[in-house]
């Protein structure tokens, strides 16, 4: 009669901290202006290892301050807008929001994982990794904060995407993690993982053999045109700043603004849109048939809803202006 060897709740290990460390340098490179791909693979690897050597309550708290401060430096250093841009309160209160919620697949598999004996105690971590991000993409950052979108210089493993959208390769990398330190903590002994791990290292493999051979034997035969994505330049975005303060911004926002602050707006917007429009018609003259503006906002092109066209005698709108200030009084440029 075999004996049954069960799993501890919790995993003793002198290096935690160190591990928790190598999480944080690798989230330097996680994501951002010095993303490489490998270290979105190895942030959750080492993470999930330290959250299930400690306490649920004290890891996970050490693993969210970890992740949110991540995303802290993220934005100062201009990954997601151009530098010198004033950044609301607001947003940070979203990063607090977002990376808390990013919590919950650790909190999962610290709690269940422990509970279950097989190699289906992997997918715990995966399954509500994926889930969370999923739900997380019908919110205002919508996939922003997706994993997945480390990887988009792996033509290979992004012709997942064509199958499962993304959440194939979140699910991927998320599994990884699970499936390494359901390695690790069986002493990485090959007779007892061998099985798992050909398994992950299997699937793993046809997705990207899959995937170079759609590349090899079916490129892409459509006709391409020349795209452009530009941004106002550093000058336009520093003079906006001076011109429009993030106080004036807020009372736009908020339907609160006198005719002096809209008339100050309405010179700053001009400031933003004259510059991307003349990027514009620079990249137009180069070829470009498509060109893409920002969307964040203050950054991108912005006008007072007043000053907004009315449509033409044959029923189009000469601008298709959105929403995300249109409410309250502004609306933004579109792309042309």
């Amino acid at each position: 009669m075999s004996k049954r060897t069960i799993s501890p709740t919790r995993v003793s290990d002198r290096f935690a901290y160190l591990w928790l460390a190598i999480a944080a340098i690798m989230f330097l490179f996680y994501e951002g202006r010095w993303a490489i791909p490998l270290a979105a693979w190895l942030v959750p690897l080492f993470l999930l290892r330290f959250v299930r050597t400690q306490r649920p309550l004290p890891g996970l708290l050490l693993a969210w301050l970890l992740r949110l401060a991540a995303a802290v430096v993220f934005t100062l250093q201009g990954t997601q807008f151009p530098p010198g841009t004033s950044v609301g309160i607001s947003y940070y209160v979203l990063i607090l929001i977002v990376s808390l919620v990013l919590m919950l697949p650790y909190l999962a598999d610290r709690l269940i994982t422990p509970r279950l004996q097989s190699f289906v105690a992997t997918l715990v971590f995966p399954v509500t990794f994926t889930t969370i991000e999923y739900l997380i993409s019908f919110g205002p950052s919508g996939t922003f904060t997706s994993i997945a979108n480390t990887q988009y210089g792996d033509l290979p493993l992004l012709q997942l995407v064509s199958v499962t959208g993304i959440w194939g390769i979140t699910f991927l990398i998320a599994w990884f993690a699970a499936v390494v330190n359901w390695a690790w903590e069986r002493g990485f002994d090959w007779p007892h993982v061998r099985g798992g791990g050909l398994l992950y290292a299997g699937i793993l493999a046809v997705v990207l053999l899959g995937g170079g051979a759609r590349l090899a034997l079916f490129p892409p035969d459509a006709t391409t045109v020349r795209v452009a994505g530009i941004s106002a330049s550093q000058a336009a975005v520093s003079t906006f700043n001076k011109q429009l303060p993030q106080q004036t911004q807020s009372l736009l926002e908020f339907g609160q603004a006198t005719q002096a602050d809209r008339a100050t707006a309405r010179s700053a917007f001009s400031t933003l849109d004259n510059d991307l429009l003349a990027h514009t018609q620079q990249e137009a003259s180069a070829g470009a048939k498509i060109v893409v503006w920002p969307e964040a906002s203050p950054v991108g092109a912005n006008v007072l809803q007043e000053d907004r066209p009315s449509p033409d005698p044959k029923g189009k709108c000469i601008s298709k202006a959105g929403g995300h200030l249109s409410g309250h009084g502004a609306g933004r440029l579109p792309a042309q």
